[in-house]
């Protein structure tokens, strides 16, 4: 699958797309969570959920 910001395939987090969709999302959606048809972010999303191995691990305290 294709990134839908850039028409290229990612190895990691596309964080310049995001940045770019994003920016879409906020042109076209307003400040909402709710997203129009073509919203960049919206397809982003999916494009990232298609590709786990990019999920931010989550940190383990170091208390001992």
């Amino acid at each position: 699958m294709l990134c839908p910001v850039c028409d290229s395939e990612h190895e990691s987090r596309p964080m310049k797309c995001l940045q770019a969709a994003t920016l879409d999302h906020v042109g076209q959606c307003g400040i909402t969570t709710e997203h129009s048809r073509d919203c960049l972010l919206k397809s982003l999303s999916v494009y990232v959920d298609d590709n786990p191995q990019w999920k931010k691990k989550s940190k383990k305290s170091s208390d001992g």
